[in-house]
């Protein structure tokens, strides 16, 4: 039945276009407009005179009107006019010949617009290489009479030794002066181009036409029907000239839009590639969306039924949702307020003081630069680092109590509470023991430190007694060798003072630590003043900056 519909369409349109060219060929281009002329340029003009007509594509849109001959190339210069509107649209690769109109020896010549986009000027020539000439058949018969048949004779024989090297020219020659040849070489090559389609038909036809002779009534009726459609389109001959005289102008317009058309279809191609390079993933998917499909119906289904259980539930929360809508009907307005008191606070022209480090000439940090500034100063107060490790300089204390600082004095008054202590034995310089890093000497540091050592040995329960009397030595005096002990010497305790080098010294060698010989201290040569360098003040704002000050 397809192949039914398809041979009545082509059969509609063969009988449509055969009723347009008998009825459309009246316009013949006797509107008002200006002639178009052109020249074209012939190896022969035989049969051609003034007043012949010219045609463009098979339609009548013109004529000849002076016949010219080329004295340097030896060539006919045809001058012709179009006249038909819509006909004169030549292009660059614009292809003429002459052919024979009638038996009795008229010709015309029947040109091809071409499909390049350059237009052909008004005036312009057409080249004898885009031109085609037909021999006359009344010509190749006088060839067969005498004297021409001798004289051709003649000819073939003295042209056997001139032509003998130039194959090519004389088989160019033999194609332009034959159209028939040319004609003959296209169809051939077309065949080649279709043979596949041709051993295909050959193969269908028997099929073809035993369905055509199933469908003999169909065919029957699609003929009648074409003879119908003939007989009205014969009723709308005006018509159908008008619509043949605007399809020109409806080509012209057309051809934009189908260029158009061509430059998205090559921007189409990186697409169209990629979807080929994507195409067996699609596939893929589309393979496994089936088994998928199949997974997901009973989660359908469940989710059918929890539809239709909060079917009522969405009916239910129309009311809220209504006195929803109502209480955000002034949210934009709130939230236009809100824009601009941001905006506000965003501009540096409201700063609250002028500061030179924002970078603006007359204004300081907006509201919201304020407020990330002092996160970021937070962060540089609190933070140390170098090219190696990070510090930070804040301690967490989970203890209350302990998180205060303690010193000496506070561990000695009580005051610290004993689990904040981190002890250390019982020789604790400073609060067991003399300070040892103080200066002045041993005597000095016992005395000044005396009291608080002893108050501190009362309170923990260290009665390290006798140290106060070894070697008869007492607590601020000297020894037998009238040298400061201390706390009495290296084996005495009392006071914990630590030990001087002196006191090593006189117990270690015999006899004593010798008497070392007066000799001056060298003097030190003072150091010459430098000035100290100037800080810029902008050094100095950006420490500031960076300290958080």
């Amino acid at each position: 039945m397809a192949l039914i519909r398809r041979i009545a369409g082509l059969a509609l349109l063969i009988a449509a276009v055969t009723a347009i060219a008998v009825f459309g060929t009246g316009a013949d281009g006797d509107d008002d407009k200006v002639a178009t002329n052109f020249t074209v340029e012939l190896d022969n003009a035989f049969g051609l005179v003034d007043g012949a007509d010219v045609k463009i594509g098979g339609v009548r849109a013109g004529k000849v009107k002076t016949l010219r001959l080329d004295k340097k190339d030896m060539r006919a210069l045809v001058d012709f006019e179009i006249t038909a509107t819509g006909f004169d649209d030549l292009r660059k690769d614009v292809k003429c010949e002459t052919r024979p109109q009638s038996l009795i020896g008229e010709y015309f010549i029947d040109c091809n617009p071409g499909v390049k986009p350059e237009r052909l000027k008004e005036g312009a020539t057409i080249p004898v290489e885009q031109t085609e000439t037909t021999v006359p058949v009344d010509l190749v018969n006088n060839i067969m009479r005498r004297p021409y048949r001798e004289r051709f004779s003649i000819l073939l024989s003295e042209f056997g030794a001139g032509l003998a090297s130039r194959g090519d020219d004389l088989n160019e020659t033999i194609r332009r002066a034959v159209p028939a040849l040319r004609q003959v070489d296209r169809l051939l090559a077309i065949l080649a181009d279709q043979k596949r389609t041709i051993r295909n038909l050959y193969e269908n036809a028997d099929k073809v036409l035993l369905e055509v002779a199933n469908k003999r009534e169909d065919v029957t009726r699609f003929v009648e029907e074409a003879k119908d459609t003939a007989t009205a389109a014969g009723s709308e001959e005006d018509g159908i000239r008008a619509q043949w005289n605007t399809l020109p102008r409806f080509l012209g317009e057309l051809t934009p839009t189908l260029r158009r058309l061509e430059e998205t279809a090559d921007a189409q191609i990186p697409a169209l590639r990629n979807l080929n390079t994507a195409a067996p993933f699609i596939e893929d998917l589309a393979n496994t969306l089936g088994p998928f499909a199949d997974a997901s119906r009973p989660a359908n289904r469940t989710l059918a039924a929890a539809a239709r259980t909060g079917r009522g539930a969405v009916k239910a929360a129309r009311a809220p949702v209504a006195e929803l809508r109502k209480g955000v009907d002034d949210l934009p307005e709130a939230a236009n307020n809100l824009a601009i008191s941001l905006e506000h606070i965003d501009d540096p022209r409201f700063a609250v003081e002028k500061d030179a480090r924002a970078g603006r000439p007359n204004g300081g940090y907006t509201g919201l630069e304020s407020v990330l500034r002092y996160f970021f100063s937070q962060s540089q107060a609190i933070n140390l680092f170098d090219a190696n490790s990070f510090i930070l300089k804040v301690s967490l204390f989970l203890d209350r109590d302990c998180a205060n600082y303690t010193d000496a004095e506070m561990i000695k008054s009580g005051r610290s509470p004993d689990k904040c202590r981190a002890w250390l034995g019982n020789s604790q310089p400073g609060i067991l023991q003399p300070d040892f890093t103080k200066t002045g000497s041993a005597s000095q540091r016992a005395s000044r430190d005396g009291e608080g050592s002893d108050d501190a040995r009362k309170r923990d329960g260290d009665s390290n007694d006798g140290g106060s009397e070894d070697k008869g030595s007492d607590a601020g005096g000297k020894d037998g060798n009238g040298s400061d002990s201390g706390s009495g010497g290296p084996g005495g305790s009392a006071g914990g003072v630590v030990p001087k080098l002196d006191d090593l010294l006189e117990d270690a060698l015999p006899g004593g630590k010798p008497d070392l010989p007066n000799v001056p201290a060298p003097q030190t040569p003072e150091a010459p003043k430098v000035p100290a360098p100037s800080v810029p003040r902008e050094s100095e704002d950006l420490l500031d900056f960076l300290m958080g000050n």
